[in-house]
């Protein structure tokens, strides 16, 4: 087999630096500037770093950056408020969480193989914890709009020699057709929407 050789004509300089520190002179069109107070990867213009990343981070309420200087779009989730906010004209804005709201425990009105639908009127994610035996087919978790459904988004193999609980996770779309097949034993199942 022949070895393909592509030479790359033009080298660009990467800076690692505070957006501060980060050059303004010297510095070719194409070059890389990544901001480390930032957590945001710039491209020189030729006049000015234009972003070419979103910041996105986590931490508590109090410590979320100035929106000021982070690029439009970037996000942060404050973790004691569960609040996600975004960047918008330079501001936060809080984003209202319109999915996945409810943590709904149905292991007592589920049962493995059977079809059910998806009715709750948005997205939702599905987990489900299922004992496998040391020589089990596994599980997985199928879901589309056919009824039954038929194609399989997420599984986990069994037949090795070990035993356990396995977790299976898979989003169903709004109105589709849902299920998780197994041989063995259902030991939690978990909705959000």
């Amino acid at each position: 087999m022949p070895t393909k050789v592509t030479q790359i004509g033009i080298t660009r300089q990467v800076y690692y630096d505070t957006y501060a520190n980060l050059p303004t002179t010297g510095v070719t069109i194409g070059d890389l500037g990544y901001a480390t107070d930032r957590k945001t990867l710039y491209r020189w213009s030729g006049a000015a770093w234009v972003a070419i990343t979103l910041y996105c981070g986590s931490g508590i309420a109090a410590d979320i950056p100035a929106a000021a200087g982070l690029p439009d779009g970037s996000l942060y989730y404050a973790t004691d408020t569960a609040v996600l906010q975004q960047v918008q004209s330079s501001a936060w804005v809080t984003i209202t969480a319109t999915y996945f709201s409810t943590q709904n425990v149905v292991t007592g009105t589920r049962a493995l193989g059977t079809t059910y639908q998806n009715t709750t009127g948005r997205p939702m994610i599905v987990c489900v914890g299922v004992s496998i035996a040391a020589v089990s087919g596994g599980v997985s978790g199928v879901t589309d709009n056919a009824t039954p459904p038929v194609t399989t988004v997420a599984s986990m193999a069994g037949g090795n020699t070990d035993s356990g609980v396995v977790c299976i996770s898979f989003l169903v779309l709004l109105g589709n057709y849902y299920k998780v097949n197994s041989g063995d034993t259902l030991q939690r199942w978990v909705e959000w929407y």
